[in-house]
């Protein structure tokens, strides 16, 4: 070849270098193409709806049907409403007409656009009205909705776009309760990390205090008070589970992030701080001791990683998935290379899931929020408007089809 086609040859490659976007993007870029999508939209419709603002015959509509499910909510004990296919679909119908107004309010980038809601179905008084700013409905509503997602006894099905949307919203340095913040904080790693957004996830992570120590029974007690009006006296026990909690949730959701993306070196990291937390109240157990063995092995001691991994084997409650697992790490431990190979990511992050599910409970976190009137209106909007969303896709074939007004609900 002569010197000038072989020119040609390179200056066109570079061309084509030059305009190629091969960089990788940022969690943060991946995020704001997540949330700018048609669910999102109708959620900032539905807050929309249920603002006194509107007027329209089509936001009266949506008000209707979705205050109704919300007062359902909110009496004592009602939990989750239930909510059939039709009514569903009734409701998204309704909010399908209004999704363009969600999608102009998106486009604002307001963290106060829409207008705050709770104030307005709640009609609380006093101190609880002035806190219910606009940061703080987005972290009661990023913890509502994902207890909603997760927890056993309501399962509503909220699309991943919703939790994510809130997220991205909740500032834990500006929310007005001392205590809503650092559960949010650790809500928020756990949204990111099973949306695979590690680096989002790491960062909430790594702003909880070490020791996990981030709740006093003073706070607890005041910030108590002015959302249920009665007075709480919480005991140390109390605030070091909810504590731990936090730290546990937070942590566990990133290592499982980074696992689950192959990048198992980062989760060393939040791992060992997750085992610190339950180290400090004693819980035991082949889970414990699972992924304390791990930890030790791929980046610490690894004589004791090997006394936990045999300890697992040996167990009577370990599965024969684990003992498996615990084998092959064992036989690895202190090896990095090796390790890595010999992980299996799948047994590991159900373990970091089992461990940090089973923390909830113990902390009694949810169970308190859900006996709160705040957190059974956040409940009632979550199900009238998420439930809706995600139940009212199964209706259409897609939300393009709806659009035209071709086929589905949405096209009558």
């Amino acid at each position: 070849m002569s010197a000038r086609p072989l020119l040609l040859l390179l200056l066109a490659a570079l061309t084509v270098l030059d305009g190629c976007s091969c960089r990788k993007k940022t969690d943060e870029e991946i995020l704001q193409a997540k949330i700018d999508a048609t669910p999102v939209h109708l959620w900032l419709a539905a807050k929309l709806a249920l603002h006194p603002d509107g007027e329209d015959g089509d936001t009266r509509e949506a008000r209707k049907a979705l205050l109704a499910l919300v007062d359902a909510a909110k009496k004592k004990d009602a939990g989750a409403v239930d909510i059939g296919p039709k009514e569903a679909a009734s409701i998204a119908v309704s909010l399908w007409k209004l999704r363009g107004l969600g999608k102009e309010a998106f486009a604002k980038h307001d963290a106060a656009i829409p207008k705050p809601i709770l104030r307005t179905i709640l009609t609380p008084k006093g101190e609880l009205d002035e806190l219910l700013d606009a940061r703080t409905e987005h972290a009661a509503f990023l913890i509502g909705l994902t207890i909603a997602k997760i927890h056993p006894k309501l399962a509503v099905p909220v699309p991943p776009e919703l939790l994510l949307y809130e997220a991205w919203w909740t500032d834990p340095e500006k929310i007005s309760f001392a205590t809503f913040a650092p559960v949010a904080r650790a809500f928020k790693a756990y949204v990111y990390g099973t949306s695979e957004l590690c680096d989002l996830a790491a960062k909430e992570a790594d702003a909880v205090p070490a020791d996990g120590n981030v709740f006093t029974a003073e706070m607890i007690a005041h910030d108590l008070e002015i959302i249920t009006g009665t007075k709480v006296t919480p005991k140390k026990s109390d605030t070091e589970h909810a504590g731990a909690f936090v730290s546990t949730f937070a942590n566990g959701s990133t290592a499982m992030c980074y696992l689950q993306r192959d990048e198992p070196d980062k989760a060393n990291k939040p791992l060992r701080r997750m085992l610190d937390s339950t180290d400090r109240l004693g819980i035991e157990g082949h889970g414990v001791d699972f992924l304390r063995g791990y930890v030790e092995c791929a980046d610490g001691d690894p004589k004791l990683g090997e006394k936990k991994l045999r300890e697992v084997i040996a167990s009577k409650q370990a599965s024969k998935r684990e003992k498996d697992s615990a084998e092959l790490l064992l036989a690895r431990c202190g090896k990095k290379g090796a390790l890595a190979k010999a992980l299996d990511r799948a047994t590991l992050a159900s373990v970091v899931a089992m461990l940090a599910l089973d923390q909830l409970e113990r902390a009694g976190v949810v169970d308190a929020l859900l006996a709160t009137k705040l957190a059974r209106t956040v409940v009632g909007v979550v199900t009238a408007s998420g439930a809706s969303i995600e139940k009212a896709k199964s209706a259409v074939p897609t939300y393009d089809d709806a659009k035209q007004g071709v086929k589905g609900w949405f096209g009558r």
